[in-house]
C-alpha cells in the first residue's frame, strides 16, 4: 500500500468511501421502494452518551480539555477521558483517536465537526471503561493551533507538527495517568482512518507508540516454566516478558527490572523467571536481585508467553523456555 504526502487517499482508502457511497445509495433504494423515508439518526435513542469537554482537572469518569507541555502558550489542545473505575496505581490501555473533516451534517442527521471534542468512537469501543481515551488534534503548518481539515494548512500540509504533538501527549498519558504504553491503539472517522496510516506509520518514532507485536510469541498449555532472556537495548525503551494475565518488565533508561536496579553486563541484561502455580520469581542477571510474587491468574494455564520490545528494537540474543514437572505424583 502505497501512502502520499499531504491528504491525498491510498488506494485503501478509496474503497472504504465507495463502501460507504454504496450503503448509502443501497440505504436511499431501500426507502424509496418501502415508501418510508431515512430517519434522522438524531431520532434513535442512544446506548452511551458521549461526556462533553469540560475546563480541570482529569478524573474518573471525566472528559477535559488538556494542552501538552511546551503547548500551553498556544491554541493546541486534545481531549483526555480518564474511565469511570480509573485508579492512579493501575495500568490501563490508550486510545488514541483522529476525528474526520468538518464541519460536515449529512442529510440523515450524522455530524462530523472536525473537532476533538467531536470525537466519540473511543468511548463508544470502552463504554467508558477500562480504557483511557485521548482525541488527538491536527496541528496547522506553525504548531500553533488545532485545523479542521485534513493536517497543517494548504498547500504543503505538513504532518509533523501533528506527529510531535502526538507522540509527547501519549508520553504524557502512559507516564502521568497510567496509560499502558504496550496498548496504545489508534482509531479514527474518515480522515481519522486515513490519519491511523499516514500519521500513525509515518516513521519509526510515531510508529513504535502504538501496540507493538511480539518478538516472541509462544504457546503455554501448562502452568510451571522456567524462562531464561538475554537481551540487547538497541533503540527499545523497556522490554516486555509476559506470561499469563502477569508480565516482568525492564527499563533500558532506568536500569531496572521492575522496581530493582540491574545493570547490563556488557550490554547484555539476563532475566530468569521461575513460575509456579501460586506465584513466581524473577531473577535478575546472576542473582545480582531478584523477586517473588503472587500470580494474577493463580492455578490456570499460562496461555501463551511473550516477549515485547516498546519504544523501539531490541536484540534477543536467547530465549530458553522449559516446561516444568510437578513434585506431586498426582499433577
Amino acid at each position: 500500500m502505497q501512502i502520499h504526502s499531504g491528504p491525498t487517499m491510498n488506494p485503501m482508502s478509496w474503497r472504504v468511501i465507495v463502501a460507504n457511497v454504496t450503503f448509502s445509495a443501497t440505504l436511499a433504494a431501500f426507502a424509496a421502494a418501502s415508501g418510508q423515508g431515512v430517519p434522522d439518526i438524531r431520532t434513535v435513542e442512544p446506548d452511551l452518551v458521549v461526556p462533553a469537554m469540560v475546563e480541570g482537572a482529569p478524573g474518573p469518569g471525566k472528559r477535559v480539555k488538556q494542552s501538552t507541555a511546551g503547548w500551553e502558550e498556544t491554541q493546541v489542545y486534545h481531549a483526555l477521558y480518564l474511565p469511570a473505575d480509573w485508579q492512579p496505581e493501575k495500568r490501563y490501555p490508550v486510545i488514541v483517536e483522529y476525528a474526520g473533516n468538518g464541519p460536515f451534517t449529512s442529510p440523515y442527521g450524522d455530524v462530523s465537526t472536525g473537532k476533538v471534542e467531536g470525537s466519540c468512537m473511543g468511548y463508544g469501543i470502552s463504554g467508558g471503561k477500562g480504557v483511557i481515551w485521548a482525541c488527538m488534534p491536527y496541528l496547522n503548518n506553525a504548531g500553533a493551533k488545532n485545523v479542521n481539515l485534513w493536517w497543517g494548512d494548504p498547500p504543503k500540509y505538513q504532518v509533523q507538527p501533528t506527529i510531535d504533538y502526538c507522540m509527547a501527549t501519549v508520553k504524557m498519558i502512559c507516564e502521568k495517568y497510567g496509560g499502558d504504553s504496550a496498548k496504545v491503539f489508534l482509531a479514527g472517522f474518515s480522515r481519522g482512518s486515513i490519519a491511523c496510516n499516514y500519521i500513525g506509520l509515518h516513521n519509526n518514532q510515531i510508529a513504535s507508540l502504538t501496540a507493538e507485536s511480539p518478538a516472541v510469541k509462544l504457546e503455554a498449555r501448562d502452568q510451571l516454566y522456567d524462562i531464561v532472556v538475554s537481551l540487547k537495548q538497541g533503540t527499545a525503551k523497556r522490554a516486555v516478558l509476559a506470561f499469563g494475565a502477569d508480565r516482568v518488565t525492564y527499563d533500558f533508561a532506568a536500569r531496572r527490572l521492575e522496581e530493582m536496579p540491574l545493570d547490563p553486563d556488557n550490554g547484555t541484561v539476563a532475566i530468569r523467571v521461575l513460575i509456579d502455580r501460586p506465584m513466581f520469581e524473577v531473577v535478575g542477571g546472576q542473582g545480582a536481585c531478584c523477586k517473588t510474587s503472587a500470580r494474577s491468574d493463580a492455578g490456570k494455564p499460562l496461555g501463551m508467553i511473550s516477549l515485547t520490545a516498546e519504544g523501539g528494537e531490541l536484540a534477543v540474543e536467547s530465549m530458553a523456555v522449559h516446561e516444568m514437572k510437578s513434585i506431586w505424583k498426582d499433577k
